[in-house]
């Protein structure tokens, strides 16, 4: 894993694995050390297997321990692809914190300073995405069979898409976003296009590099709500460096 991608250097609250009151301090620090393991046994598992094969002794033995002692952290296999993908989701969250926070002013430094963390959210995105494919394709493969897995997908995809809206009604009060576009609407088409793209392209031979591919969407969602920089050439925001 590369420390950009590492989940176990960017977890928020909704994927950590909270120790359980009462116990011993040296089970609260086995579970934190389960826990920074996991992405890591379970991505490399995945290189060369698909979700549906693996097996919990398989997953227990690579953490160095028993089946019996796994279980007093998941119940089952199901539950650590959950971990892992609320994980994943923060990661993603805590890169582009700025962007899918409250807008800066309208004035030309806060423009710039929207491109610049519309770029960093898009790009860091990507390379999540890249450093991540083996985990978001168990996802969907066990998504398929699995419901409760599909919704929880889904409600983390939706929950960009709903603070994508918030984020574009603000712009919308401030007068940077075209005030007929549908918040809601627009946000979904974005967020579910974003997640489309990059599962198809990123890790193909002939696919873009995650970098690339990030400004590819930071260029989409930026004119679709921006439009173009009223600069003297009136190029995009994106291009100016």
């Amino acid at each position: 894993m590369t420390s950009r991608g590492g989940l176990a250097g960017q977890r928020i609250a909704a994927g950590a694995l909270t120790p359980l009151a009462g116990r011993p301090r040296g089970a609260r620090q086995r579970r934190e050390v389960v826990q920074r393991q996991l992405a890591d046994v379970v991505e490399g598992l995945l290189r060369s297997r698909r979700w549906a094969t693996l097996r919990i002794e398989e997953v227990a033995g690579a953490l160095g321990m028993t089946r019996t002692a796994f279980y007093r952290y998941y119940p089952d296999l199901g539950a650590v692809l959950l971990a892992l993908l609320r994980d994943l989701a923060g990661a993603i969250q805590s890169r582009g914190a700025a962007w899918w926070g409250p807008p800066p002013p309208a004035d030309p430094a806060g423009m710039a300073a929207r491109g610049a963390s519309l770029r960093a959210a898009a790009v860091g995105t990507a390379e999540i995405f890249a450093d991540h494919l083996h985990l978001l394709r168990a996802v969907l493969d066990a998504g398929a069979s699995d419901e409760g897995i599909e919704r929880a997908y889904r409600a983390i995809v939706e929950g960009f898409v709903a603070a994508g809206a918030r984020r574009i009604a603000a712009e919308q009060a401030l007068g940077t976003v075209d005030p007929g576009l549908d918040p809601e609407q627009t946000a979904a088409a974005l967020v579910w296009m974003s997640e489309r793209y990059l599962g198809t392209v990123l890790g193909r031979p002939d696919g873009p590099s995650p970098a690339a591919a990030g400004e590819v969407l930071a260029t989409i969602w930026w004119r679709t709500l921006f439009g173009r920089e009223p600069g003297p050439e009136g190029g995009p925001l994106l291009d100016q460096g």
